[in-house]
């Protein structure tokens, strides 16, 4: 205290406000060491002309060398489609996707074809 007042004295840096964020995964596949699950944000750094819909909510994101895997939920079907990107002279485009009726059988295949 000075004069009545409360004096503090503060580095010039120091934390005011911090957050920690924890992110969990609904599922439990065991990936291969040669394919990573990556965030989405990460994706629209590799493709950046990618279209995503509403009604199809990005439920997972996978990379392995110059292939991207990618689970989409489509909430009207109940289905879930994997789409499997290649890297080309021009950048990432689709080279495959296919419809599942499960989450777990989409991650499978793209692991069997990433």
């Amino acid at each position: 205290m000075e004069d009545g007042e409360v004096v503090t004295f503060l580095p010039d840096f120091h934390v005011y406000n911090s957050k920690t964020i924890t992110i969990s995964f609904d599922d439990e596949f065991i990936l291969p060491n040669d394919i990573k699950r990556v965030t989405k944000a990460e994706i629209n750094e590799l493709i950046l002309d990618r279209i995503e819909y509403p009604r199809r909510p990005e439920k997972c994101w996978l990379l392995k060398d110059n292939r991207i895997g990618i689970v989409v939920m489509e909430e009207v079907e109940k289905v879930f489609i994997s789409f499997i990107y290649e890297y080309d002279k021009e950048g990432f485009k689709i080279v495959n996707f296919e419809y599942f009726d499960s989450f777990d059988r989409s991650t499978t295949f793209l692991l069997q074809k990433l």
